[in-house]
């Protein structure tokens, strides 16, 4: 406590954490407070924990981690190395397996015998020569001296000729030695298959390091050259030196497939043994406990003795407590970044041009998972790496630069991924960027992260909508971190509350969802998850990647497999709607069937406290069932689970909120129906581009009195590569539309409106512009001819062609939206644009043009949705199996005859199959039998019958449905009729 006065009494906040000490006695905490440092030049935020207590300061790890104490130089003033294999104690178990390996822990180059690397030339390959290059005086003798230790070695041999031959690239390395290099970039790379093997990512190398206490490392000595080339590969890898030509008997370095092919032969190594990976020459080993450790170990050398390996010692290190891997520090608390690297980094000087800015962004890359609070000053250096933007450091610039430097220097420990403790996604999106945190949640509540994602939005990205933005960065964090994801359950936090609802699993997609927010609800569908709510304030990590991130992920794609989902669901979703499938979904949908209780029985005399039943009520009078479906007057009220897919058909051509609500109150309903349909009118990408801007309004034509008496006419394109003839009925707003083929002659325009005038006849009035075709003398006559009483509109004054222009307009539209929907038969467009506009009623009819036009209802796929009343005849079945009948026989040219028959099969509710008295069968109406009610006369003829039977009976099959054989009682009493008096003279 007295410390804390010395340090000025900072604020103090409550603290989360429980102390104890080695005894188990409890550690009273008063408070926690932040305190800003500095050591060693740096500057450190970091967390003072109060207590009630007069003993000494306690360092914690934190702090130590933080600020990089090597606490046996401060403390004992002892530089810690590695120990060496040659200074192990001899007595222990380890140096019990590295005496048994010890032909593999030597200096001398290894000789793979298990498998031969093969290069794999493409059909086409051309050999390329080139001659030895002019190298420094200075580098031959270290060039000579390299070669013939290749040669020795047997790396290399000499060759007279060769088809193939790449120049050498010496390097000379920090002893002051050279090594060669083929150059065969310019050779053999571009004209050989690549090797597609691939190289184990960080992430998935740290994720099996989960538990281990200990670490040993392995490096394997010039690796690539201990796998043998088989014999047609020798022939391409030719070098072209100082000394002559030489070709590698070993794999080189520079070959594009090299890294694949040795790191599937490691991968081969260590297959099966637990605790160890490897990423290309480098093998880490570790365990939970050092005998498991060790048992990794011994398997390990023992595979490499195996295969022909050998190690480097002097770059080997077993049992630490932490080693240096890929950049990385590992120990059992996680990973941090290598401070040698690290320190390369802060040292860096400013950049002074844009090769060096993309430098040193690439180097933070590296370690952009372990950076969870980015400077918000951050966006200014990406924006510099923008084309078109002139290079200009200026202080923002440095300001920014430093901060990152300072955030890379203040790096903390990522833990270890273990699958047995619970997994937090935590995402966000900003402006420009988006972010993501992965985190395990331990058994105190408190939560550590394993590793960070960032990515800044392309010019696209940015234009999303805030929600598909925050939904964007959900499908970000999922895919960076999908293997840690993947077949478990994990939470995942949101900053915006419309997601929970989007992206619920346990809740069905809002009906009236953006197309890209319904792919991306999909593909989420594939993982177990539980989504949260957690606000700004308490969502601090991915806020700030997101406000602060590094630059564009490349990594990361909105990958090919959601597309076919997406596009597979979408094809499925276009197919027919019919009465049945509604029927099924209606069965299934709890309210819908709260509702046919109601309509089976009786509805409620107040209204219900179920909001979700509240406008079913309202509409309680009109509510019906047929088959299964529910129905509202006469249209089908369409269950949830099936909204979302109706809402998609009247929305396939793009209509507009106004013709698609005219279009669904045709045929559907389902409560929020209008709005429904508005907001996926707004969230449409197809219809915001394209919807126009308001225009004034102009006094209409008066309204025909009938339809085809005024038409209205105009050209309309190029569109398509066409020029399109208009014709519209300014009564029914019936369109015709006419592929002109860029010919618009008076000659082929009055043979095109002959064939209109086919169909429809000639109109009264016809209306257009002044064009030439309109107005030619040719068409004058053709007017005349057909006495159409021709209107043209004034000059360079189009609104009062109105109707035809406004048709014009959204066939213009229609077309670039089948277009855009990837349509590319301009026939097959214009036949779904005329069926969708015919057959949609018009917002000033209120009638289908196609209806209106034609005096009938036409059918269309929305019809299928209605299901048909089944009418149960009012008569009963006239006769049954094995019944005797009459059957009336018609012969040609003679009169009919009755003959007798028994009934042997019904075949249909009318239809009846009869055997006759000579045993052949015939097919008879029931109006065409009549009973039979005695077997006297079977084998005699009815020409006996009276003819008004048989003319009577005749005529009821021609005119109406079977009628009772027995007479009946009239329907209503007889009137008496008097006979008139009537005047008798006597004489």
């Amino acid at each position: 406590m007295n410390d804390w006065y010395k340090l000025g009494s900072p604020t103090m906040n409550s603290s989360k954490w429980k102390l104890q000490c080695y005894n188990g006695s409890v550690i009273t905490t008063i408070g926690e407070c932040l305190v800003t440092i500095e050591y060693d030049k740096q500057k450190f935020q970091l967390p003072v924990i109060v207590v009630n207590d007069a003993n000494s300061c306690l360092l914690g790890l934190q702090w130590i981690y933080n600020m990089k104490l090597d606490l046996n130089r401060i403390l004992y003033g002892i530089n810690y190395q590695p120990a060496m294999v040659h200074k192990i104690n001899n007595g222990s178990n380890l140096q019990l397996i590295l005496d048994k390996y010890n032909n593999v822990l030597n200096s001398e180059l290894g000789h793979c015998t298990k498998v031969q690397a093969h290069i794999q030339l493409k059909t086409d390959a051309v050999p390329k020569f080139f001659k030895s290059r002019s190298l420094p005086f200075a580098y031959l003798d270290g060039i000579k001296t390299e070669i013939e230790r290749n040669v020795n070695a047997g790396i290399i041999e000499r060759v007279d000729t060769s088809a193939w031959a790449a120049p050498i690239v010496p390097v000379k390395k920090p002893n002051g030695k050279i090594r060669i290099c083929g150059d065969f970039k310019v050779t053999v790379n571009p004209q050989i298959w690549i090797d597609q093997h691939p190289i184990p990512s960080i992430d998935e190398l740290f994720t099996r390091l989960n538990n281990g206490i200990k670490f040993s490392k392995l490096d394997l000595s010039d690796a690539y050259l201990q796998i043998e080339l088989d014999d047609s590969s020798k022939q391409l890898v030719v070098i072209n030196t100082p000394l002559g030509l030489f070709r590698y008997n070993r794999l080189p370095f520079g070959i594009a497939s090299a890294p694949a092919i040795f790191q599937r032969v490691i991968d081969q190594v260590i297959a099966g043994i637990p605790n160890t990976v490897a990423y290309l020459d480098d093998i880490l080993i570790t365990g939970r406990t050092e005998d498991e450790h060790l048992q990794a170990l011994d398997q390990v050398l023992g595979k490499l003795a195996e295969f022909g390996f050998t190690c480097n010692p002097e770059k080997c290190m077993f049992l630490q407590d932490e080693v240096s891997y890929l950049g990385y520090v590992i120990d059992k608390y996680g990973k941090r970044p290598d401070k040698t690297r690290v320190d390369a980094i802060i040292n860096m000087p400013a950049p002074k041009n844009i090769k060096e800015l993309e430098a040193f962004i690439g180097k933070v890359n590296y370690y952009g998972s372990f950076i969870s609070n980015f400077s918000t000053k951050c966006q200014v250096l990406n924006r510099l790496r923008q084309a078109n933007v002139k290079w200009d450091w200026n202080n923002q610039c440095q300001a920014a630069f430093t901060n990152l430097l300072q955030e890379i220097a203040n790096a903390t420990t990522l833990v270890h991924f273990d699958g047995k403790l619970p997994v937090v996604l935590a995402t966000d999106a900003s402006e420009y960027g988006i972010g993501a945190v992965l985190m395990h949640r331990y058994e105190d509540g408190t939560e550590r992260p394993i590793a960070h994602a960032s990515k800044t939005l392309t010019t696209t990205e940015r234009n999303y909508s805030q929600v598909e933005k925050e939904a964007f960065s959900i499908i970000y964090g999922v895919k960076k971190f999908h293997q840690y994801l993947a077949g478990r359950i994990f939470d995942l936090n949101t900053d915006h509350r419309p997601l929970l609802t989007i992206f619920n699993p346990t809740k069905p997609l809002p009906v009236a969802t953006a197309n890209r927010l319904q792919r991306w609800a999909m593909f989420l569908m594939t993982y177990s998850y539980n989504i949260h709510f957690k606000p700004t304030q308490a969502h601090a990590n991915a806020d700030a990647l997101s406000r602060l991130p590094v630059g564009d992920d490349n990594s990361f794609s909105d990958d090919d497999s959601v597309q076919i989902k997406y596009i597979q669901t979408e094809l499925m979703e276009q197919w027919p709607l019919d009465a049945d499938e509604i029927a099924t979904a209606t069965k299934n949908d709890k309210t819908l069937q709260i509702v046919h209780r109601f309509i089976r029985t009786q509805w409620p005399n107040t209204s219900l406290k179920n909001p979700d039943l509240l406008p079913y009520f309202n509409h309680r009078y009109t509510l019906s069932e047929i088959n299964g479906c529910l129905l509202r007057d006469t249209q089908v009220i369409i269950p949830q689970t099936l909204q979302r897919r109706v809402i998609n058909m009247l929305h396939r051509n793009h209509l507009g909120p106004v013709k698609m609500k005219q279009l669904a109150r045709s045929h559907c309903w389902w409560p929020k129906i209008d709005k429904d349909i508005n907001e996926i009118s707004k969230s449409c990408d197809i219809c915001s581009q394209l919807q126009p801007i308001p225009k004034q309004e102009y006094k209409s034509w008066e309204e025909p009195e009938r339809v085809w008496s005024r038409v209205h006419m105009d050209f309309a394109g190029p569109i398509w590569g066409s020029k399109w003839l208009i014709v519209i009925d300014a009564k029914s707003k019936f369109p015709i539309v006419i592929d002109m083929e860029n010919n618009t002659t008076a000659g082929n325009l009055s043979q095109v409106l002959d064939k209109i005038i086919d169909w429809f006849g000639p109109p009264e009035v016809l209306v257009s512009d002044n064009g030439p075709p309109f107005n030619s003398y040719e068409m004058v006559q053709f007017y005349k001819k057909y006495g159409i009483n021709h209107i043209t509109t004034a000059p360079y004054h189009p609104a009062s062609n109105g109707l035809a222009e406004r048709f014009v307009r959204s066939f213009k539209e229609a077309v670039m939206k089948e277009q855009q929907m990837g349509q590319t038969n301009k026939q097959t467009a214009l036949r779904n644009i005329l069926r969708t506009y015919r057959w949609t009623p018009h917002t000033s009819t209120g009638m289908c043009p196609a209806n209106m036009m034609l005096q009938h209802s036409i059918r269309t796929e929305f019809d299928l949705m209605k299901p048909t009343k089944t009418i149960k005849s009012s008569q009963e079945t006239k006769f049954n199996m094995g019944q005797l009948v009459w059957r009336l026989k018609h012969n040609l040219n003679k009169r009919p005859q009755w003959l007798p028959g028994i009934i042997t099969k019904q075949i249909s509710s009318m239809l009846y199959e009869v055997q006759s008295t000579d045993g052949q069968t015939y097919k008879h109406h029931q109006n065409q039998l009549r009973h039979r009610y005695s077997s006297n006369n079977d084998s005699s003829e009815t020409d006996s019958l009276p003819d008004d039977l048989i003319q009577t009976t005749s005529k009821s099959t021609i005119t109406s449905t079977a009628q009772p054989s027995h007479r009946t009682s009239p329907r209503y009493p007889s009137r008496i009729r008097r006979p008139p008096v009537r005047f008798t003279p006597t004489h």
